[in-house]
């Protein structure tokens, strides 16, 4: 999903970046420390998703999202998603 905010916190809850996603839905983040890190997608209108990663020294970690309506409801079928990664 283009243009969806992503922000980096620590296990404490404390922000340690937020970026913006390209047009082509993607995004990266660099120079993060080690540890367990949560990353949250956000954009209007969709419900925020949320991944949990661990990052060690020299690892390359991918958080891929699914963006969905937030008046969609789960279980019925009826969704319109888009997705944010990289």
């Amino acid at each position: 999903m283009p243009h969806a905010l992503v922000t980096v916190l620590d296990p404490g809850g404390r922000q340690l970046l937020s970026t913006r996603t390209n047009a082509h839905g993607e995004y990266a983040a660099t120079g993060l420390p080690e540890g367990y890190l949560s990353v949250v997608a956000t954009l209007p209108g969709k419900q925020p998703a949320v991944r949990q990663r661990p990052l060690r020294r020299g690892d390359v970690v991918r958080a891929d999202f699914l963006l969905r309506n937030r008046e969609d409801v789960p279980g019925t079928g009826l969704t319109t998603a888009a997705t944010a990664g990289r």
